[in-house]
């Protein structure tokens, strides 16, 4: 199994994006996906890759979908609209993917 989180770096920093700290924030978001992971490390027989990708969400996945047998993309709950709402990371998944996608809901 493998586990990827893609993040895009503010490139311009300005008033309302202050300048980041590269290392930390790669540091940060490998603390996101190693949480992420924790439940599945519950199970031994099952081998987890976690990679950290700077770039864009949707590119990496449809990327990562070329050598996949499914692809599994979270669904965050809607903000309080009527209907089913997809982001553009889902909406580029299930239309340019190269193997079967499955949207899970996030809790």
């Amino acid at each position: 199994m493998r586990l990827i989180h893609a993040w895009t770096p503010v490139v311009h920093p300005g008033v309302l994006a202050p300048q980041i700290n590269m290392a930390e924030e790669q540091r940060l978001h490998a603390q996101v996906l190693n949480h992420a992971a924790r439940p599945i490390a519950e199970y031994p027989q099952v081998h987890v890759d976690t990679e950290v990708i700077i770039g864009r969400a949707a590119a990496a996945l449809v990327d990562a979908s070329s050598h996949a047998g499914l692809l599994v993309v979270p669904r965050h709950p809607p903000a309080e609209t009527l209907g089913l709402r997809l982001g553009s990371v889902v909406h580029a998944a299930l239309h340019h993917a190269h193997c079967p996608v499955a949207v899970v809901p996030v809790l």
